[in-house]
């Protein structure tokens, strides 16, 4: 089946008032992840390499012991940055999210942050074929936030189950949004939506699928 993306622009005020509300949060948090794993990076500071990791990551924002093949990892996190005030604001920021979905940023983020390295390492073989050093990946500050993304876990954060309407769960509780008809309606009644984004961009949210 050849993969395509469609948008659905969310017109609803009190829809859109609280997705907006939603994406600031998602964004917030990310930041907050990245000044860490920048922070740690630049001070030669390994563990950097624990917080892109989401199995680790979800395990300490949701306060769980987490996959038994990181335990030891996961308490080592908990017990030396109890006391970290950026640590302690990831956790907060993050236990109002719905991890599922904190899951997929981490995932995200960690590749960001795979792309650069691997420019770095091309840029020392290669200084020409750049106008200068690569860059880290960067917090955004919210008050010029202008495009952003929230990916969805398609299995525990989306559902299709009524007519014309999709579920999204950004926190703990499904919430529900009409999306009329559209000409994409086969592929909802196939369930073949394979990835579900909330887009913010230009002052307009859209469902992106």
């Amino acid at each position: 089946m050849e993969l395509k993306t469609f948008e659905i622009r969310v017109t609803n005020t009190k829809d859109k008032n609280y997705l907006n509300n939603y994406i600031y949060k998602y964004r917030h948090w990310q930041n907050i992840l990245t000044l860490i794993v920048i922070n740690f990076f630049k001070s030669e500071n390994r563990d950097y390499k624990h917080f892109l990791d989401y199995g680790v990551i979800r395990a300490c924002v949701a306060d769980t012991k987490g996959d038994k093949k990181k335990i030891e990892t996961i308490v080592y996190i908990k017990e030396k940055y109890k006391n970290n005030e950026l640590y302690q604001d990831l956790v907060n920021v993050g236990q109002e999210l719905k991890t599922h979905n904190l899951v997929e940023i981490v995932k995200r983020l960690k590749k960001d942050f795979s792309n650069y390295f691997k420019a770095l390492k091309d840029y020392k073989k290669n200084p020409d074929k750049y106008t200068g050093l690569p860059k880290l990946p960067k917090t955004k500050k919210l008050s010029q936030l202008t495009n952003y993304s929230i990916p969805l876990d398609s299995y525990n954060s989306v559902r299709f189950k009524k007519k014309n309407v999709v579920g999204i769960n950004l926190n703990s509780k499904m919430r529900y949004f009409y999306i009329g008809k559209t000409d994409e309606i086969e592929i909802f009644k196939n369930n073949a939506i394979k990835s579900v984004q909330v887009k913010f961009q230009n002052n307009q949210i859209y469902l992106q699928f």
